[in-house]
């Protein structure tokens, strides 16, 4: 069973709206940094809540920014989701193996999961969403 990463922990979240990455918060001895989707620096906050609020206002969520708060998503949690669906998309023959494994690895560099849990454990996830469901 994978675990979530702890809301604590310093490295980097990203906050989806549910559809789509918005951005993302990494934290700092200063605070929460908060990056919008193409990685530019929106501030530094206090407390984690401040530095969401800020990545969805930043997305453009508007008037469905309490609906979209509810899909602040770690990083981890979502690593593990996008595995499981591209073993089940190369099931399917949707995607050719090199296809699902590169898009993975590409996700795990950019949501700082390969500097957080390492190299191995990324493959470690990976390996078994292709045992459950890429077979």
């Amino acid at each position: 069973m994978t675990k979530l990463l702890d809301n604590g922990a310093r490295g980097r979240r990203a906050v989806y709206d549910g559809q789509q990455r918005l951005g993302g918060i990494q934290q700092s001895d200063d605070g929460y940094v908060v990056r919008d989707r193409q990685g530019r620096t929106i501030g530094t906050f206090d407390t984690s809540n401040e530095a969401i609020d800020a990545v969805l206002k930043a997305g453009g969520v508007g008037q469905n920014f309490a609906l979209a708060r509810s899909f602040y998503v770690e990083p981890l949690l979502a690593f593990v989701a996008r595995a499981e669906a591209r073993a089940m998309l190369f099931a399917a023959g949707e995607l050719d193996l090199h296809g699902a494994v590169d898009g993975l690895q590409s996700a795990a560099e950019r949501d700082g999961l390969v500097d957080h849990i390492g190299q191995h454990a990324v493959q470690e996830i990976v390996a078994a969403a292709f045992r459950e469901h890429g077979e």
